[in-house]
């Protein structure tokens, strides 16, 4: 029978069976805000194998150390050797959204709100609720296991109501034929400046943005002149990519002249040398140093200096129908550019944070300071991934971007 180590934090509930999988010789998590399910593998043993049987299909509970990380599915098993281990692989019950296709008796009712919308598709999949808005920071408290300890960062104001109560155009709600159920709500959500995501009850959906407005909750530690046990990283890398970032944006909406003059409510322009100012730190003196502020026009015959780059990016979105709408296709594209400024990788030891006592989470604020990558700043989390095997022990990856790096 393979080995076992008990030292693993991972307990897997089947829900159905009331039953613990606790004899968990190795496992993954993997959670991302930019993906549509969270994913999950692991290798259970037992030296009964009837007990090993009927695992496809089952909801599960995956907690660590104490704290709900996943509610979802067992997808797939494998099995071999001797028979007295399993390779279980599934996702949370988001995938059941991805999966099932809008039933064709679908109907929307004029001036429905998108919450309505919402559950009136997901209603043959058991989806009845949508928690509020507020519940953002309840949720990273349930998976960081410290309750109370997400607080919004100083200045910001807590959101006082949901996106999911806007009322919708019913031009968005006309499903084809075949077509997914989240593949059908998310450009939905999109417009409305929110996604979906799960919470840790299978019945109710959260309809929210990233959670940009919250304190740093956690520290990356990376110094040259300690070689002790302040540094918490394994290893780590740093991407920065200004290959096809613009000096200068012009959105243009329904109505605007494609000439691209004038001062039509219709179109807006970005200058990007302007917007990075409010960042400061890196990002302002390094587009400081290398970027043109303003317009340049072919009549401009003056000399750009060598040490400078103009680069103008137009984009036209002609389902964009107001000065809002056409605002937030500029903030979307913006941030596309701002995501490939920074992307830290970076692998810890453990799954806790070992400065706070939580447990690492995506859609969250660190304080990084990395000699070696040379980041001194507060990124946020876009993806997690916490491994555990019997050689490396627990450890976690983190994917980071700059707040705002997502824009919906």
């Amino acid at each position: 029978m393979p080995s076992v180590d008990s030292d693993s934090p991972l307990v897997v509930y089947l829900d159905a069976l009331d039953r613990e999988l606790t004899q968990i010789k190795s496992w993954s998590l993997d959670s991302d805000y930019m993906t549509s399910c969270d994913g999950f593998e692991f290798v259970v043993v037992d030296a009964d194998p009837d007990n090993l049987r009927d695992l496809e299909g089952q909801p599960v509970t995956l907690t660590v150390s104490g704290a709900v990380q996943l509610v979802g599915r067992i997808d797939t098993t494998e099995r071999g050797g001797d028979g007295l281990a399993v390779t279980c692989a599934g996702r949370d019950y988001l995938a059941d959204l991805v999966e099932c296709n809008i039933d064709p008796t679908f109907v929307i009712k004029e001036k429905q709100t998108l919450g309505d919308a919402i559950l009136g598709a997901c209603a043959p999949i058991g989806i009845t609720k949508l928690a509020p808005h507020s519940d953002v920071q309840v949720m990273l408290d349930i998976r960081q296991g410290v309750p109370g300890k997400t607080r919004l960062s100083k200045g910001a104001k807590a959101a006082n109501r949901s996106k999911q109560f806007e009322t919708i155009n019913l031009d968005d709600l006309k499903p084809d034929m075949g077509q997914g159920i989240y593949e059908f709500l998310n450009p939905i959500c999109q417009r409305h400046n929110c996604t979906i995501q799960p919470t840790h009850t299978r019945d109710t959906l959260l309809i929210a943005g990233p959670f940009y407005d919250q304190a740093a909750g956690f520290k990356i530690v990376r110094l040259r002149a300690d070689e002790g046990t302040t540094n918490n990283v394994m290893s780590a890398t740093a991407r920065r990519n200004y290959s096809a970032f613009p000096s200068m944006i012009i959105v243009q909406g329904q109505g605007a002249p494609r000439s691209g003059e004038g001062t039509s409510s219709a179109q807006i322009t970005i200058d990007t040398w302007s917007e990075a100012q409010h960042f400061g730190g890196e990002l302002a003196r390094t587009l400081n140093s290398i970027t043109w502020s303003g317009r340049r026009k072919p009549t401009d015959k003056s000399a750009l200096p060598i040490d400078k780059i103009y680069r103008l990016n137009i984009f036209r979105d002609d389902k964009a129908r107001n000065a809002t709408e056409i605002e937030n296709a500029g903030r979307r594209l913006f941030a596309e550019h701002l995501k490939n400024t920074l992307e830290y990788r970076v692998k810890l030891r453990g799954h806790i944070d070992p400065y706070t006592g939580a447990l690492w989470s995506h859609d969250t604020i660190v304080t990084v300071d990395d000699d070696v990558c040379d980041i001194h700043e507060d990124l946020w989390v876009k993806g997690r991934r916490f491994s555990y095997d019997a050689t490396d022990g627990p450890t976690t990856e983190l994917t980071c971007l700059r707040p705002g790096s997502f824009e919906i």
